[in-house]
């Protein structure tokens, strides 16, 4: 309290002073007694919040010190009373013990700095002696006042050899004592939490696969005593963290909304870019976020949103301890998930075969695949929509009604005819709330977050469509596009086989039935697809492990034949396929499409010899197939 009124004290005379006498001027002297005004408020709010800082304290003084030097320039008299910016630094020493050789360097460069600031020219010799005078003393009253501190310290124990009795030495070893059994307490807490964790977090294995997430969620937030708790996971195309699981007390924007940031950013900047999306999107005011990290790369996230249920709880510290068990077990739940999808993807096509086996109705047959679908894709929403002559009409529907199709914009208007108009290729949205093909209201109403069309092409074009949807952004990886591609072949020519428009002969034929086939179709394309290089491969890998690669790619290639369409392996080791309905572009695209699909299929030979099955394709006109005539 004495500072604080010695301080306004001296604001209160330099005002006074520049307004009855002129000096210093009033434009000057206001700065100074706000200097002088500031200063003392915080050293009265530090006093006042029990701050015991020496060096604190000191930079207060030597800041005391420079207004004094500045007031003492602007009037003049830094030549001969330059010597009282001493005062606050003693002061300091003596009531703060502040170090006065720290501060008495700092005060006499004031005077210095002053006397240029005010305009002067080269100091004179007087100054120079106040100067060295000031830092003398500074240095001299440190070395007096050093040792006295450091002896009334309190906390400070110092233990010399002349004192090293038997009660300081069994002080000594009661601290050092102390101080292990702290630190192996603290040890043991944390592994004993983590250990308590791990148990409580493996019981969020039990139960359905699909609600894993939401479990693992809500074992965190009573572990962490936070009311809402989102896990994340990274995207297929690892462009975006998807919500896997929320606690029941998150909102839906959470449980919905994607965390769109660059991965491959530092770690640091990819938590602070989530926490601020989280922030702006929950409307929370306190995100603590931790990224899950395994095998060096980010594998997902936890995030929790609010204040913790009892104050004073480390959130942030407690979640970097949990992160490396939340992100085994979230590992661990994608790969039992990949693994699970792709034996579903594998008997894919056999299902939904023979689940159309026996249909007497096209609602019938749509009933059944998208039913099974919705279970082997994972998402919120199947629909099976036949494009017909005149409106489209959903055949059948599983989960929520978030078709897009009728809302989305295409080149040519709006909805499924002008989709078809635009060449019916397949529609991906990843976001569909920022995708400029849909208008925003609609998928904020129907609430979907991505969405993926593929067509079903019969002989004569689309005959309809199989759409799937989300709720989150980016939940529909390529996996499941890729799945619903084969779907979509199959379920096209199950279509037309109850319409009786699809002819018999289609698949991977024989070369004679082939030619036949060939020869009795009217329109469409041949597409001949070969090795290249074909005798250096022969050389490394074998013509066994050729045929076999070719075997396998010749069933994955007849999955992507039109409704109608046929196959057929050469003997020297090639392709042919006949498309009935397909001629100009879109066979292009198709033989395109056929050709990536070989650069994925690899060639395994009993050397251990590996690599990719080089091949291009040919597109002729149905008219000219004599000529590509297979062997027999």
């Amino acid at each position: 309290m004495v500072e604080l009124l010695l301080r306004l004290a001296a604001a209160a005379a330099v005002i006074g002073f520049g307004l009855t006498l002129g000096e210093p001027s009033p434009d000057v002297g206001w700065k100074i007694a706000l200097a002088f005004s500031a200063l003392a408020l915080v050293q009265w709010r530090l006093e006042a919040r029990q701050v015991s800082n020496p060096g604190l304290f000191g930079f207060l003084a030597v800041a005391d010190a420079a207004m004094l030097a500045m007031l003492l320039g602007h009037l003049g008299a830094l030549g001969s009373l330059g010597f009282l910016v001493l005062l606050p630094t003693a002061w300091a020493a003596a009531r703060h013990r502040s170090p006065a050789s720290s501060m008495a360097p700092l005060a006499g460069g004031s005077l210095l700095a002053a006397h240029f600031f005010t305009g002067g020219a080269a100091p004179d010799g007087l100054l120079l002696i106040q100067t060295g005078s000031v830092m003398l003393v500074g240095l001299l009253l440190g070395a007096e006042s050093d040792p006295a501190a450091t002896a009334a310290e309190p906390d400070e124990f110092e233990m010399s050899d002349e004192e090293d009795g038997p009660d300081t030495r069994a002080l000594r070893e009661v601290r050092e004592s102390h101080g292990k059994l702290r630190e192996r307490y603290r040890t043991l807490e944390r592994s004993t939490r983590r250990a308590t964790w791990a148990v409580e977090l493996a019981e969020a294995q039990d139960g359905p696969a699909e609600r894993f997430g939401d479990r693992l969620a809500e074992k965190l937030s009573s572990l962490l005593r936070v009311p809402e708790v989102a896990i994340y996971s990274v995207s297929e195309t690892r462009q975006a963290l998807v919500p896997m699981g929320v606690s029941r007390s998150a909102n839906d924007e959470v449980k919905d909304f994607s965390v769109a940031v660059d991965l491959t950013a530092s770690a640091g900047q990819v938590r602070w870019k989530a926490a601020q999306i989280l922030q702006a999107q929950a409307g929370a005011a306190n995100v603590e976020n931790v990224l899950l990290n395994s095998g060096g790369k980010i594998v997902g996230m936890v995030a929790t949103l609010g204040d913790a249920v009892e104050p004073g709880t480390r959130t942030e510290a407690l979640l970097e301890e949990a992160s490396p068990q939340v992100a085994r077990l979230l590992v661990e739940s994608q790969r039992r998930t990949a693994l699970e999808r792709r034996t579903r993807q594998a008997e894919l096509l056999y299902e939904v075969a023979s689940l159309t086996r026996g249909a007497t109705s096209q609602g019938d047959l749509a009933q059944r695949v998208v039913r099974e679908l919705k279970e082997i894709l994972a998402v919120d929403s199947v629909a099976l929509v036949d494009l017909g002559d005149s409106d489209p009409i959903c055949l059948a529907n599983a989960g929520a009604r978030c078709d897009l199709m009728p809302a989305l914009r295409f080149p040519t208007g709006e909805g499924a005819a002008s989709w078809v108009e635009s060449g019916a290729e397949p529609v991906v949205l990843e976001n569909a709330r920022e995708d400029p093909r849909c208008p925003e209201e609609i998928a904020l109403r129907l609430r979907v977050g991505s969405y993926a069309a593929e067509p079903l092409v019969g002989r004569r074009g689309p005959i309809a469509y199989l759409s799937i949807a989300a709720h989150r952004s980016h939940g529909i990886g390529p996996s499941q596009r890729e799945a619903l591609a084969i779907a979509a072949a199959e379920a096209a020519q199950a279509l037309e086989r109850l319409t009786n428009d699809a002819n018999r002969h289609q698949g991977i034929m024989a070369p004679g039935e082939f030619q036949a086939f060939v020869a009795g179709g009217s329109g469409g394309a041949v597409v001949s697809i070969e090795l290249v290089h074909q005798e250096q491969l022969e050389q490394r890998h074998g013509r066994p492990a050729l045929g076999l690669a070719l075997r396998r790619l010749a069933a994955r290639v007849a999955l992507t034949l039109p409704s109608g369409g046929a196959l057929c392996r050469t003997p020297d080791l090639g392709l042919l396929a006949y498309l009935p309905s397909a001629a100009g572009d879109v066979a292009g695209k198709w033989a395109n499409d056929a050709v990536a699909l070989a650069a994925l299929t690899g060639i395994g030979a009993q050397s251990g010899v590996r690599g990719p099955l080089p091949m291009r394709a040919k597109v002729s006109p149905r008219q000219d197939a004599e000529v590509l005539r297979p062997a027999a």
